[in-house]
């Protein structure tokens, strides 16, 4: 039974992050210049989301945690040949005042 659990929550974490469900997977983000963020997903809705301080920020990978206004979460990952490095080294700055 245990061994259903763990298939089911693999499943899920496979439909979420790797098969890309639209209502869930970000195509977009926004960081607008007044400190806001806007994120868009697959099926095309936008949603204002806030940063959240467990996000995370290095040379090699950015793990940015997002709420929206309807308490829903998302995450973006962000490598190093997704991000322009002074828009990268900005982010990092962003995230220490934060913390």
């Amino acid at each position: 039974m245990a061994s259903f659990g763990l298939l089911s929550s693999a499943f899920y974490y496979v439909a979420k992050h790797q098969a890309y469900w639209p209502p869930l997977a970000v195509s977009a983000l926004k960081w607008r210049e007044w400190g806001g963020w806007e994120l868009y997903t697959l099926d095309g809705k936008r949603h204002a989301v806030q940063l959240l301080p467990n996000s995370y920020s290095s040379a090699m990978i950015s793990i940015l945690n997002f709420r929206s206004l309807k308490a829903r979460r998302f995450t973006v990952v962000l490598t190093p040949d997704l991000l322009p490095t002074e828009k990268a080294r900005h982010l990092k700055r962003r995230l220490n005042i934060l913390h």
